[in-house]
């Protein structure tokens, strides 16, 4: 089938509009709930490995990797959901990715002082890192980190920490929800 031909200027109005449908119509409390009860397991599985590593338990067949497949709208959620500093995309294109890759430092964990300190979490969108402010903050405060945009596994967690859900999200998952209006037509 042939497409329309649109202009630059609608090709942006139609990109422009997907944050707008996707993202916008999100309650933030409902946003806050969906996502934090999404990286439970992910973000467990991310503290398991960093135990099992710091432990010597680790093994092949631990978890090395998380993927979590989801159309746009969960993918720009998450995005938001994530607060990044100065990241504001145009839309999410199909086959959008968001990475937690979880590093870590070798000779750090064979050292007699070993801990959470070997580690580090890169964040990316479509292979852009993303900035978190807790993970910036945190660097400012280390002469060996300051400039640096990678958190360490410590500041990750703590970001993700300040952002989650504060209560019982099983509990309030339950609750009936009404929307106070839809956000879209603010």
């Amino acid at each position: 089938p042939k497409r329309y031909p649109f202009s630059e200027l609608q090709w942006e109005l139609v990109r422009n509009s997907q944050e707008v449908m996707l993202v916008n119509g999100f309650d933030p409390e409902v946003r806050t709930l969906w996502i934090t009860k999404l990286f439970r397991k992910p973000l467990a599985a991310l503290s398991n490995m960093v135990t099992k590593l710091l432990a010597g338990t680790a093994s092949s067949n631990d978890l090395l990797y998380f993927l979590h497949s989801s159309h746009d709208t969960q993918i720009w959620n998450i995005v938001k959901y994530l607060e990044p500093v100065g990241y504001e995309p145009i839309d999410m294109p199909y086959a959008s990715t968001v990475y937690f890759e979880l590093h870590y430092d070798a000779e750090c964990l064979r050292s007699k002082t070993a801990s959470e300190d070997c580690f580090t979490v890169h964040v990316l969108n479509n292979g852009d890192p993303l900035k978190l402010q807790t993970c910036l903050t945190d660097n400012s405060l280390d002469p060996h980190r300051m400039g640096s945009t990678i958190c360490t596994y410590r500041s990750f967690m703590n970001h993700m920490q300040k952002l989650a859900f504060p209560g019982d999200i099983d509990k309030q998952c339950l609750q009936t929800w009404q929307p106070k209006q839809l956000r879209f037509l603010e």
